[in-house]
């Protein structure tokens, strides 16, 4: 789902620009050495998307971005390496580095992924339509998530005790994620809404086993939508 964006002027074709509602969950798998759970009193997980960033004229230093191996080449049925939803760069999302420098972690917010339905569907949808559906919409680019550069990052947070003495330990973890639609959640929307294009119409599932949801997805406890680092 994708809501109205007020800050973006509508356009002549009177085409209204919306952005996401944010990731709500991520599925993973959780391994914890057996040895360690009889101490563990509370244990949570948080995740971010990062995105690293690197200008040409640094590009002839050592590089400063992690190096996707050439044998991982699934990233899901919403995962693009040439286009994806519109990317806005703020300075209060760095997180290390600096431009100045040539290079920067960027916090990546999904929020902030925006994209411009094309007049033919907002026809269809209404000229005042708050809320679209993003598979069945036909919008200008590739409703697709752009995965160059972009990790996910994992970190676990557990609180042990040991002979009576407790500590926190923060274990973490980079990995490169699928992107999905959630089955449940398109397979609940998807007649509510027109459908235009198959252009960005990709059924989940359909019977691939290797497909499984990852992200951008909202669910039945926040079907508003929640950023990640609201969501628990």
């Amino acid at each position: 789902m994708a809501d109205y964006d007020p800050s973006q002027p509508v356009t002549d074709l009177k085409e209204r620009t919306y952005h996401l509602r944010g990731i709500t969950k991520c599925d993973y798998d959780l391994v914890i050495n057996p040895d360690l759970q009889s101490h563990i009193k509370r244990q949570w997980v948080e995740i971010d998307f990062v995105k690293y960033w690197q200008s040409p004229s640094s590009a002839s230093q050592e590089s400063f971005i992690p190096e996707r191996p050439s044998c991982y080449t699934n990233f899901g049925s919403l995962g693009s390496s040439a286009s994806g939803f519109q990317t806005s760069i703020y300075e209060s999302n760095i997180l290390s580095g600096s431009y100045n420098e040539g290079k920067a972690i960027i916090d990546f917010d999904w929020t902030k992924q925006r994209f411009t339905l094309q007049s033919s569907y907002q026809a269809q949808v209404g000229y005042d339509a708050n809320v679209v559906f993003i598979p069945n919409a036909t919008v200008y680019g590739t409703a697709k998530v752009c995965y160059e550069n972009l990790f996910m990052r994992l970190s676990l947070y557990t609180v042990t005790e040991f002979e009576g003495k407790e500590e926190t330990t923060i274990s973490t973890r980079t990995f490169l994620p699928k992107y999905e639609w959630d089955p449940d959640m398109y397979n609940k929307y998807k007649n509510l809404y027109p459908r235009m294009s198959s252009l960005n119409n990709l059924e989940p599932g359909n019977g691939n086993s290797r497909i499984r949801p990852a992200a951008l997805y909202i669910d039945e406890q926040h079907p508003e939508g929640v950023p990640m680092e609201n969501y628990k």
